[in-house]
């Protein structure tokens, strides 16, 4: 049995669109014949949200008792039982109630995944268990629902073959980052510009040195973006263009600027002369290939590309 694909709705904070979005796709699925169903979505009290469940089918949930209190979570047997071709779960940091077979709901999702089953899910970033201490070091708040950081990639996927091209100089220096935190926002990036490029053209993916960092550059020949959108694109939930199979930006690149940010880097969009967007990520060089002056205390680690 083929393992099912997991599909995320990654958000920077609570109330950014992460569910509506997730059940707007799914009522796309429901007209195009998908069998989509319901088997954990919490609407919060917004009424937007709440009208969005409306005409999808839901799976009843599992009602446990703890300290008095009557609790609902995902019935994953129902939901096995019933082995629809797609499932909504929200909340993927989500604990479960004392007495569930999980005491995690991305548990509760790996499950569903190994019987075949896709699963579209939402997490806001700040659960991802490597930007624990950055989160708190901003908020003063540590989380104590996380993910790790291993589910994320599962919903990345990939890029098909052939679709990038890679000019990454052998003699490149070393960048002081987060390896993890750098490979998520470029294939976050990478991801993008394929869907938007024309079919037969290979996304471009450089890197040079430019003073004491190291610039990545990832070129598409896509419709571009007019200069008054090219701060918007990376909002959540953002579209521009008519790309090919009607893809939207989504998260992406509102969460790939999150994870340059974090890593003390850079991420903006310039014009592709002759046509196209290029993404620029700029990131600390390490500080063993900076100036003197330059050079800081700093782990080295190798620029990567995700192709």
């Amino acid at each position: 049995m083929a393992r099912g694909k997991l599909r995320i709705y990654l958000g920077a904070a609570p109330g950014v669109g992460k569910t509506y979005a997730m059940l707007s796709e799914a009522h796309r699925r429901v007209e195009r014949g998908t069998d989509c169903v319901v088997a954990f979505v919490e609407h919060h009290g917004r009424p937007r949200t709440e009208v969005m469940l409306h005409g999808l089918e839901q799976i009843a949930r599992r009602e446990l008792e703890y300290r008095d209190t009557v609790f609902t979570e995902m019935d994953v047997d129902a939901v096995l039982a019933r082995h629809p071709h797609v499932v909504l779960v929200d909340e993927l940091a989500h604990t479960n109630v004392p007495g569930s077979r999980n005491d995690k709901r991305w548990q509760d999702v790996e499950e569903l995944l190994a019987a075949g089953i896709n699963v579209i899910s939402t997490v806001n970033i700040q659960h991802l268990e490597s930007l624990g201490d950055v989160v708190e070091s901003i908020t003063g708040v540590r989380q104590r629902e996380t993910v790790p950081d291993e589910v994320i990639p599962m919903a990345l996927g990939g890029v098909p073959e052939g679709s990038v091209d890679l000019d990454i100089p052998e003699t490149l220096p070393m960048v002081a980052v987060d390896r993890g935190l750098m490979e998520r926002s470029v294939a976050n990036v990478v991801e993008n510009a394929v869907k938007y490029s024309p079919a037969g053209t290979p996304v471009l993916v450089s890197a040079s040195a430019i003073a004491n960092r190291v610039e990545v550059r990832v070129v598409d020949r896509g419709p571009g973006v007019p200069d008054e959108a090219k701060d918007r694109i990376f909002e959540p939930f953002q579209r521009y263009g008519d790309a090919p199979r009607g893809a939207g930006v989504g998260l992406g690149l509102a969460v790939a600027r999150g994870f340059a940010e974090a890593i003390g880097g850079t991420l903006h969009a310039e014009d592709t002369p002759g046509g196209g967007l290029t993404m620029v990520l700029s990131v600390p060089m390490a500080a063993s290939h900076r100036p003197p002056s330059e050079s800081e205390s700093e782990p080295d680690v190798p620029v990567t590309a995700t192709s």
